[in-house]
């Protein structure tokens, strides 16, 4: 390997991230709350990192907020569990997204196919996500879940 190339730094600031992550992922499950479901905040005890790297734990642990405890010692995390009202509608939107995007594979619509969506509720303040993240023209209430093409 050619040493001179190497960035330590950025090295050191990814096993951080890797580290948070793990952890963070570890501390969802251990209270069984999906990624899907986005949260307030995760503190880290950890040294600081550079935005690109906090905006890199934001999406990977769907979280809104990064607060570093500074420490030289063992990362350690904790997630705020508390879901607020407009948390869960959040979350119950990408949950749509991802059976609605599941049903466009299973019938067979393509990539850029735009779909009319039934489905018998949708968080009302993401009608706008939930079209846009899955092409859909329209949203209709129906009985059930369905997609078909426009």
């Amino acid at each position: 390997m050619d040493e001179p190339l190497i960035d330590e730094e950025l090295e050191e600031q990814m096993e951080i991230v890797r580290e948070i992550v793990e952890k963070g992922h570890a501390a969802r499950k251990e209270v069984g709350i999906k990624v899907r479901q986005p949260l307030k905040k995760l503190k880290a005890k950890s040294l600081k990192l550079k935005d690109e790297f906090v905006d890199l734990i934001k999406d990977e642990l769907n979280v809104k907020e990064v607060e570093f405890v500074e420490d030289r010692g063992e990362v350690e995390v904790k997630l705020d569990t508390q879901i607020t009202p407009e948390l869960r509608a959040e979350g119950e939107a990408r949950d749509l997204v991802r059976k609605i995007q599941d049903l466009r594979k299973r019938s067979g619509c393509n990539i850029a196919d735009k779909i009319v969506v039934e489905a018998p509720s949708w968080p009302k303040d993401f009608a706008d996500y939930i079209r846009e993240k899955t092409l859909a023209t329209d949203l209709k209430v129906g009985a059930e879940l369905q997609v078909r093409e426009k």
